[in-house]
């Protein structure tokens, strides 16, 4: 295998704005260093790696031909949230070399012999498979709110794109006493720079339709009042447009006295979403993270699940007898009678489990069309099974 050692990596940046398939293809194979089995990697140097256009074209050119995309990195490398869904969106893995030569998987922490083993996301199964060096508790600083959620909306009747997002804006303005809503910034990379704009974000969105693509996905970036990254992925379907919103969102430093009154406010975030008729599935979750809203190559704080909603096509096409909810797990009717929301408890407590309201209604049988995306459903199920091992 190639030389792959630290003081060979590089970094490189995006390049354009405009990008045709050559381009692509040109990008793509720019970034391209080696071809082993079935995935192609590139090397990255230390620091953030965005989510920029020539990464964008590596991840996607690898999908187009079958392969497996790999960033080969060094321990001072980060992801940034954006960059990190849409690898694993890809089936991408992330190999970093720590400085005893040894490799493991940025994404897992689990050992590995070689960088190619790192599209496997297994965890690691022992405390030998784990190296230890990916364990640093101090990295954990800040805690995060995590948010998955979808909106369905009829084509005729669709508010402008990035509703969502600012339900969320507003929420946590409300509920931290902020009014920080005009410094929020999108862009369709990294790092997004344009002023907040929906009506930018719809004719964007608009551009993509006429010239072919069933989906786009959007960077939104919080305030330095408000940190946040997030990603939405604007998707149509036949008689059908959805928003996913997925990423963090900034509580504040852990420690801060002001954190707890924040932690008690999250309900109030939940409920304000409810409001929306066309919210299908919202998941919220906290966890302990890093600061800067990136991935390190150490493990994150396990996230704890804190309240799921469930719109009228999930109620529906997972068949849930509303009734029986109210009583088995203390769901709440929202959207007019035609969802449910659920408070959930990481550990034994008087609200009900995450693992045992999946196990219960069954998500596997959850499609798109329902309003839940695949990726939502993994993180549903990795989510549930964290904290089923919890209670063993």
């Amino acid at each position: 295998m190639p030389d792959v050692s630290p003081a060979r990596w590089t970094a490189r940046s995006g390049i354009g704005a405009s990008r045709g398939p050559g381009l692509e293809a040109a990008l793509a194979k720019l970034l391209t260093d080696r071809r082993i089995g079935q995935t192609v990697q590139t090397d990255v140097g230390p620091g953030t790696v965005w989510f920029t256009p020539s990464h964008a074209a590596f991840l996607r050119q690898a999908a187009a031909h079958g392969h497996r995309p790999v960033i080969v990195s060094g321990e001072f490398t980060e992801l940034s949230e954006p960059m990190r869904q849409a690898l694993r969106y890809h089936r991408g893995g992330w190999a970093v070399e720590d400085r005893w030569g040894e490799w493991r998987n940025g994404l897992t922490g689990r050992r590995l012999a070689r960088p190619d083993q790192s599209v496997d996301l297994a965890r690691a199964a022992t405390l030998d498979d784990l190296a230890s060096a990916h364990i640093r508790p101090d990295r954990s600083d800040c805690a995060h709110l995590m948010v998955s959620a979808t909106a369905r909306h009829r084509p005729g009747a669709a508010p402008l794109p990035g509703e969502m997002v600012e339900l969320l804006m507003t929420a946590w303005d409300t509920a931290t006493g902020r009014d920080d809503l005009a410094n929020w910034t999108f862009g369709q990379t990294e790092p997004a720079r344009r002023a907040w704009d929906a009506a930018e974000l719809d004719r964007l969105a608009a551009r993509d339709f006429n010239a072919g693509k069933r989906h786009s996905a959007f960077m939104i970036a919080g305030s330095p009042v408000a940190p946040a990254s997030m990603t939405l992925v604007v998707q149509r379907y036949a008689g059908f447009i959805f928003e996913h919103v997925t990423g963090l969102i900034s509580l504040g430093l852990m420690g801060e006295p002001s954190l707890r009154g924040r932690l008690a406010t999250l309900d109030q975030v939940m409920r304000s979403l409810t409001a929306a008729a066309g919210i299908t599935f919202a998941l919220m979750m906290v966890r302990a993270g890093n600061r800067a809203l990136t991935q390190p190559p150490v493990l994150p704080g396990a996230p704890i699940p804190l309240s799921i909603l469930l719109g009228s096509s999930l109620v529906e096409g997972l068949e849930i007898d509303p009734r029986q909810a109210y009583d088995q797990f203390q769901a709440s009717p929202v959207l007019d009678g035609r969802g449910l929301m659920v408070l959930l408890d990481a550990a034994s407590g008087a609200r009900p489990q995450l693992s045992d309201l999946f196990d219960s209604l069954d998500f596997y049988r959850a499609s798109p069309r329902m309003g839940i995306s695949p990726q939502q459903l993994q993180t549903l199920h990795y989510v549930a099974a964290a904290g089923e091992r919890g209670r063993d």
